[in-house]
């Protein structure tokens, strides 16, 4: 209890700040590397599926497709100079609904440059694999620098927050534990929607914290052991 209350104090001090960056849409150094992240992996997803496709491709179309890349990438150098991320917005967005970020409608340079130099390699991956090298050994590079070991497992639709819980809830030790880890999941896919568990950090845990923190202290009294203190707890 002790150690509780004094985590709440420390959520409570730095509540401002959290609700003050919902406010603005801005994004924190985590929570844009948990958008980059699942661009990554949703472009190396779509690449496998590309590559594994059992439609053959003619030569013309893929010098085609190389050609347009490479255009693409030349288009970026450009418009990183000029600090214009307005060409990756849509992949961007795409990612940020999937880990329930806020995508600011103006971003960051830092950010936009990260986006930018990202969706140039993996342009260049893209390319790699047309011209017939396997996905897995093109990304090895990219891959290895943001510590990705096992390129199957990591392209896999993120796991839930639901799906956890869901799974939590088949473990559970006892019917009270059960109860309990039941309504803190329930109240966790409200506050955050249905994300992948990956995308909960540490900030966000805080917000999530300083948030059950206001809620009224009757919550959750009807479930779990709780229900009998109404009458009176025997300690």
């Amino acid at each position: 209890m002790k150690r509780t209350a004094a985590l709440l104090t420390v959520y409570e001090r730095e509540e401002k700040m959290i609700v003050d960056g919902f406010k603005t849409g801005t994004l924190s150094q985590a929570e844009a590397k948990t958008v980059l992240t699942e661009m990554l992996r949703a472009e190396l997803a779509r690449i496998l599926e590309q590559q594994t496709s059992a439609e053959p491709v003619d030569d013309y179309q893929l010098d085609a497709r190389i050609e347009a890349l490479e255009k693409e990438n030349r288009s970026l150098r450009r418009a990183a100079r000029q600090q214009d991320w307005s060409s990756l917005q849509s992949l961007l967005f795409k990612a940020s609904q999937v880990v329930g970020a806020q995508l600011p409608e103006a971003l960051s340079p830092d950010f936009g440059r990260q986006a930018i130099s990202l969706k140039k390699r993996l342009n260049d991956v893209e390319m790699d694999a047309l011209d017939g090298d396997d996905v897995r050994n093109a990304s090895r590079t990219l891959r290895a620098e943001e510590g990705i070991e096992d390129f199957d497992a990591f392209v896999q639709a993120p796991v839930s927050l639901s799906r956890s819980w869901e799974h939590a809830l088949v473990r559970h030790p006892s019917p009270s534990m059960k109860a309990n880890i039941d309504a803190i999941g329930k109240l966790a896919v409200e506050y955050f929607g249905d994300i992948p568990v990956t995308a909960l950090t540490m900030d966000r845990q805080k917000g999530f914290f300083a948030w059950m923190a206001r809620l009224p202290k009757s919550n959750g009294k009807a479930h779990g052991k709780n229900r009998f203190c109404s009458e009176g707890c025997q300690m």
